[in-house]
């Protein structure tokens, strides 16, 4: 069997079935604009190590993002997680036998992957005062305070706020409604102070679309809102303003008179996750157990929130540096200067 054939007729089939909606797509994706034109009609049984090596290296020299920028490192590295999984269902199915030809093979190092972002609470103090109109307003409170991800929020349905925790039963991707990430996901989301008061006030104004089987987020058909698009129509291109004329930069160009320059004293948006990471990290600095971050954000591994979600310097660190400045401080003061020494020698 061809190696082409093999994935789209049998690996990709076997995803759509036993994977989540968002992950099939990301498998499919990544065959049909990296792997497929790269195969050819090589079969399952012929391919080898040189061949995913050659692969690989041919993805990193060409494919761009969709800005036109090299491919990162773990874009790369997904690509080959796909190829690799794709000789191991062979395997599990008879289809293939032998060692997997992609485990040996070396990932290209790719473009650095850029630094995630947390938002501050000065960051978020920031960009609810640009928004004060409302649903974006209770949207960002939302993000802030629960820590949920864009999906689960687009699938929140009020029957699943109890006034005093959000239960995570479903997502939204794609336009299609699929089960939490994991087991550990679906755990609920305490709701503070802050998060209760603007709920309950989305909720009046929601009026009879306010009830237990409608969306809390919902669009103006009443349908669960898309946050790519509020971010797309209303929360981007507010930030980006214009610094002279107060135009959107989509708005701008040569009949403007002038160029573009972005008004600094506006916030940047980061994206939904930054919220969420932002959560995690205000919370570390508020002094706040990492194994009770790793609960209220729903992992299922602490070294997930250590590692990928809280971004500020362990007070320790900071108390450790501050220490050793100190000390070294302390101890210029007492060594005499060049000055000093060339006085005290002999002639």
């Amino acid at each position: 069997m061809r190696l082409a054939e093999f994935i789209e007729k049998v690996y990709l089939v076997n995803a759509k079935e036993t994977k989540r909606r968002s992950t099939y797509k990301n498998y499919s994706d990544i065959f049909r604009i990296h792997v497929q034109p790269r195969i050819g009609d090589i079969s399952l049984r012929r391919f080898r190590t040189m061949d995913a090596e050659r692969l690989l290296k041919d993805v990193a020299a060409k494919a761009e993002t969709p800005g036109g920028e090299p491919l990162s490192h773990s874009t790369l590295e997904r690509v080959k997680a796909f190829l690799g999984s794709t000789f191991k269902c062979a395997k599990r199915l008879g289809a293939f036998d032998g060692a997997n030809p992609v485990k040996d093979s070396e990932t290209p190092a790719g473009k650095a992957s850029k630094p995630t972002h947390a938002y501050s609470e000065t960051e978020i103090a920031a960009i609810l005062s640009v928004f004060p109109d409302e649903p974006v307003r209770t949207v960002l409170i939302l993000a802030a305070n629960s820590g949920l991800r864009k999906s689960e929020m687009m699938g929140l349905l009020w029957k699943d706020y109890d006034g005093h925790t959000l239960k995570v039963a479903q997502s939204l991707v794609n336009g299609f409604i699929q089960k939490p990430k994991t087991e550990a996901s679906e755990a609920p989301v305490p709701v503070n102070r802050v998060l209760r008061a603007a709920l309950a006030a989305h909720r009046v104004r929601q009026g009879e679309m306010g009830r237990d089987g409608f969306p809390i987020l919902q669009s103006e058909v009443f349908t669960p809102l898309d946050l790519a698009n509020l971010v797309k129509r209303t929360i981007s291109p507010r930030l980006e303003q214009c610094i002279v004329c107060g135009e959107q930069k989509s708005e701008h160009g040569p009949t403007t008179g002038h160029l573009y320059e972005r008004n600094k004293t506006l916030p940047r948006w980061r994206g939904w996750h930054a919220f969420r990471r932002g959560l995690a990290t205000n919370l570390h600095a508020a002094g706040v157990q990492d194994k009770d971050i790793q609960g209220i954000l729903r992992h299922s591994n602490v070294k997930i929130t250590q590692d990928c979600y809280i971004k500020s310097i362990p007070q320790t660190r900071i108390n450790a540096l501050e220490a050793q400045g100190e000390k070294h401080a302390q101890a210029v003061e007492k060594a005499p200067n060049v000055h000093q020494l060339n006085e005290s020698r002999p002639n």
